[in-house]
C-alpha cells in the first residue's frame, strides 16, 4: 500500500515537471514563430538584450532540464519495485495526471458552508453569495413572509333567485357600494307592495278616533237620561227596576270610552308591526342586491347571469390592493411590549432583481407566546404597508415575497 502511494505521488511529480517544461518549450517557440520573417536573418547578429533574452530562456530550459534530471535520479534511489512501476507506467498515464491534477487546481472553489453539487448539475445563483442581501442592524428583528391582502372576501348570495344581471367582471376595480349583482327581486319586490298598502290600512285605524268621540257623546246621554231617573225615582215616580236600568246604560257608557281608547293602541301597534314587515320586504329586495362592501378589484368569478343561486352560494372574490399584511413569527427575550406599534421596514421583491422597500408599523402582537426550541419566548406579528401606485397601477399584489425587520422600541 505504501509503495502505490509512493508511486502516485512520483507520477505526480513527475506529471507537473514534463507539464512545465513543454509549457516553457511551446511559449519559447511560440513567441520564435510570431517574429516577422526578416527579423529571421538578425538572428545571427543579436543586440545585447537580444542575447540576455536569448540567455535567460536558455537559463529556463537549463533549469528545466536539472529539473527533470534530479527528478530521475530521484527516481533512480527508490526501490527497485517502484522503479519498475514507474517505468512501466505509459507516458499518456502520466499526461492524464498532470492534466488531473492542474484541473483540481485551478477549479473554481465555492464559498465555504455551502453544499456541493452533484456532478453535472450547475450551481444556481440563487445559492452563492450576493450583495443584495440584507443586513441586521444593532438590536432589529427580522422574519420572511409573504404579502396577505387585509381584504379579502368571498362576496355570497344572500337570498334564493336567478342571476338577473352580472355588473362586473374578473380584473373590474369598483368603487365601494357599488352594484355588483342584481338578482331576480320581483317577488320580493310584489310582497313589499302588500306589507306597504298593509301598513297605509294600520296607519289609518289608528288615526281614526271616531270610536272614541262617539262613546264620550254616548257617556253624556247616558249619564243626562240617569240623572232625571234619579230624579224621578226620589219623588217616586219611577219606579226601582227604571232606575237601576238607567244606571247601568251610564256605567256601559264610561266603559265604551275605555274601550274605544284602547282599539286606538291596538292599532297604533298593529301599525309599528305593519312598519316591521314592510322593512322586512325591504331587506329581502335589497338582499337581492348585492353592493360592494370596500373598493377592490373582482380577483375571481364563480357565477354567470341567469344561473340560479342559493343562499350562501359564493359569487365572486373581491380584496383590496390598498393594503397588505406581512405576518411572521418572531423570538425575543425581552417583553412583547417592546413590538408593539414598533417601526419597521418591509423589503418586498417585485420582480427578480428588484426589491422595494417600505415603511411599516407593527400592528398586531400575539397576547399569549410558545416557547421554541432554544428556549427564547415566541411571538406571532404582523406589519400593515401600504401599496404603490407606479404609472396608474399598484405596484404589490399578493403573496410576493416580502422580508420584514423590525426595530423593537427598547
Amino acid at each position: 500500500m505504501e509503495s502505490s502511494h509512493l508511486v502516485q505521488r512520483v507520477l505526480t511529480f513527475l506529471s507537473i515537471t514534463l507539464l512545465g517544461v513543454t509549457g516553457a518549450a511551446w511559449w519559447w517557440v511560440s513567441n520564435q514563430s510570431k517574429q516577422p520573417e526578416e527579423q529571421l536573418a538578425k538572428v545571427s547578429i543579436q543586440s545585447p538584450a537580444d542575447s540576455s533574452t536569448s540567455s535567460a530562456t536558455a537559463t529556463t530550459l537549463d533549469s528545466a532540464s536539472s529539473m527533470v534530471a534530479t527528478t530521475v535520479d530521484s527516481a533512480a534511489s527508490l526501490p527497485v519495485s517502484v522503479q519498475s512501476e514507474v517505468a512501466s507506467t505509459p507516458a499518456s498515464s502520466l499526461r492524464l495526471a498532470a492534466y488531473e491534477q492542474q484541473e483540481q487546481e485551478t477549479a473554481p472553489k465555492l464559498p465555504a458552508g455551502l453544499p456541493i453539487p452533484d456532478a453535472g448539475v450547475a450551481v444556481p445563483s440563487a445559492t452563492l453569495p450576493s450583495a443584495n442581501l440584507l443586513t441586521y442592524q444593532s438590536g432589529s428583528i427580522k422574519y420572511k413572509g409573504i404579502l396577505a391582502f387585509v381584504n379579502d372576501v368571498r362576496v355570497v348570495a344572500q337570498a334564493e333567485g336567478v342571476i338577473r344581471e352580472f355588473l362586473v367582471d374578473e380584473g373590474s376595480i369598483i368603487e365601494r357600494d357599488k352594484v355588483i349583482v342584481e338578482i331576480d327581486n320581483r317577488l320580493a319586490m310584489a310582497e313589499q307592495q302588500v306589507s306597504l298598502k298593509e301598513l297605509e290600512s294600520a296607519q289609518l285605524k289608528a288615526d281614526d278616533e271616531s270610536q272614541i268621540r262617539f262613546a264620550e257623546a254616548a257617556e253624556k246621554v247616558a249619564a243626562a237620561d240617569y240623572k232625571r231617573t234619579e230624579d224621578l225615582f226620589k219623588r217616586e215616580v219611577a219606579n226601582i227596576d227604571e232606575y237601576e236600568r238607567k244606571q247601568l246604560e251610564w256605567q256601559k257608557a264610561k266603559l265604551s270610552i275605555d274601550v274605544s281608547k284602547r282599539e286606538k293602541k291596538i292599532n297604533e301597534a298593529s301599525v309599528s308591526v305593519s312598519e316591521a314587515k314592510y322593512n322586512a320586504s325591504g331587506v329581502q329586495v335589497e338582499l337581492r342586491t348585492i353592493r360592494a362592501p370596500f373598493t377592490g378589484i373582482v380577483a375571481k368569478t364563480e357565477k354567470e347571469n341567469f344561473e340560479w343561486v342559493k343562499a350562501g352560494d359564493e359569487i365572486l372574490r373581491l380584496v383590496s390592493l390598498e393594503k397588505f399584511r406581512v405576518r411572521g413569527r418572531v423570538q425575543i427575550d425581552d417583553s412583547p411590549n417592546i413590538l408593539e406599534r414598533a417601526p419597521a421596514k418591509v423589503f418586498v421583491q417585485v420582480q427578480p432583481g428588484q426589491v422595494e422597500t417600505v415603511d411599516g408599523i407593527v400592528g398586531f402582537v400575539e397576547p399569549e407566546t410558545s416557547v421554541a426550541v432554544d428556549g427564547k419566548n415566541e411571538y406571532g406579528v404582523w406589519v400593515e404597508i401600504d401599496n404603490r401606485i407606479v404609472n396608474g397601477q399598484y405596484l404589490f399584489r399578493g403573496k410576493m415575497n416580502a422580508t420584514v425587520e423590525i426595530y423593537p422600541k427598547r
